[in-house]
C-alpha cells in the first residue's frame, strides 16, 4: 500500500515532467506565466501554471521561442502604450539598442552587391552560351 500511494502522489504531482507531460497531451494544457504585484511586500511574482487551451485567458499573449504551449499573462499593466504615430522611452531605447531596426529603416545593405536568383541564372546561361559559341567556333 505504502508503493501505491506514493506512486499516486508523484502522479498527481506537477513538478514531474512525466506525468505533466501526459497530462498536457491528453487535456491539451499549455504553459502560463502570470506576472503580479504584492503592493504590501512591494514584490513582483512570476507564478507558472499549466492550464487548458480552452481555459487560456484571452490577454494571455504568445512567447516568442516557446513552441505552441507558452503564453504569458502581465497583471501587473504598469506600462502604457504610445499613440499611433508617437514613441516612449522604451520604444527610443529599443531603436536606439537594436541595430536591426536601424539598419532596417536606413536601407543599409550589408555587402556591396546583391545576387539574386534571376541575375545568377542569367550569368549561367550567358557563361554557357559563350562557352558554346566558342567551342563551336574553334572546334567545329
Amino acid at each position: 500500500m505504502f508503493i501505491v500511494d506514493n506512486i499516486k502522489k508523484w502522479w498527481a504531482d506537477d513538478r514531474h515532467a512525466i506525468p505533466r507531460f501526459i497530462r498536457d497531451v491528453i487535456d491539451n494544457r499549455v504553459g502560463l506565466n502570470v506576472l503580479t504585484y504584492d503592493d504590501t511586500a512591494d514584490v513582483y511574482h512570476l507564478d507558472y501554471t499549466h492550464i487548458k487551451r480552452a481555459d487560456l485567458p484571452p490577454e494571455a499573449v504568445h512567447v516568442t521561442g516557446g513552441g505552441n504551449a507558452e503564453y504569458y499573462l502581465d497583471k501587473v499593466n504598469a506600462g502604457e502604450y504610445a499613440k499611433p504615430g508617437y514613441m516612449n522611452a522604451t520604444d527610443l531605447y529599443l531603436y536606439m539598442i537594436n541595430n536591426d531596426i536601424s539598419e532596417s529603416l536606413g536601407n543599409i545593405r550589408k555587402t556591396p552587391f546583391i545576387l539574386d536568383t534571376k541575375t545568377a541564372g542569367l550569368i549561367v546561361v550567358a557563361v554557357v552560351a559563350v562557352a558554346l559559341f566558342l567551342a563551336y567556333r574553334f572546334f567545329m
